[in-house]
């Protein structure tokens, strides 16, 4: 029931204006008919087809229903008698797949009202590409490149290519090492294995003993301008 102050016409019929999550929308009207003492009356049109908009006022809505309410036209028309009613569908939860009956077609457009409870919903969307902050399943950290291995968990890629490769998990102790020192290069052939630090750290003095050998072979030098060693043209 609309206030007819609020009635405005134009070319297509009568309409007017209502606000909506903070909006200003036009509503179009239809004229009906008070079943209880025939004045005219404007209401939206989805009302008056679903019976609902009948009366001019809530005075005549309550002087004309008795109290059993049996002469209210709406009156039995419940579940499948409604003129809204439609087909319920019987699904399942997205993350437990627990039975979900009475579901209406509506909610299925959107994933996020499929689930049983909140917990499932939370669940469904704490990890894995289902997140909000999703990067691709790929991160940094401290110079070297982790994946995502499942359930919220990252691994460095360098320890599961030699995992792979080895058929096995390694243990704690045991130190992946880049032989040409990019920490982003894990191609299976720049990688070895040592089993504890101590023995990648006698690596690394090696390695360092060759590199003092070619700077006294005059291969390397140190540039004290750039603060760089640099390769002997």
């Amino acid at each position: 029931m609309i206030d007819k102050s609020q009635v405005l016409e134009d070319i297509d019929g009568y309409f007017y204006w209502r606000k909506y999550q903070n909006k200003t929308i036009k509503t179009r009207l239809v004229k009906g008919v008070c079943k209880k003492c025939n004045k005219e009356f404007f209401d939206t049109k989805s009302h008056i087809k679903t019976g609902r908009g009948i009366f001019c006022s809530r005075k005549c809505s309550n002087s004309f229903i008795d109290k059993s309410g049996k002469n209210n036209p709406m009156y039995g028309k419940r579940g499948k008698l409604h003129p809204k009613w439609v087909k319920r569908l019987s699904l399942k939860c997205v993350n437990c797949s627990k039975p979900l009956n009475n579901i209406t077609p509506s909610r299925t457009k959107n994933k996020k009202n499929l689930f049983c409870s909140r917990q499932c919903n939370s669940s469904f969307y704490s990890s894995g590409d289902k997140n909000y902050f999703w990067g691709g399943g790929i991160k940094i950290s401290r110079g070297y490149k982790s994946i995502y291995e499942g359930k919220g968990k990252y691994i460095f890629e360098h320890r599961k290519a030699m995992e792979t490769l080895l058929g096995r998990k390694l243990n704690k102790n045991e130190i992946i090492h880049h032989i040409d020192g990019d920490k982003l290069n894990n191609d299976i052939n720049n990688l070895l294995l040592f089993k504890t630090q101590k023995d990648h750290a006698k690596h690394h003095g090696l390695l360092q003993e060759f590199s003092y050998k070619l700077i006294k072979d005059g291969i390397i030098r140190y540039d004290k301008e750039m603060g760089i060693y640099a390769i002997n043209s």
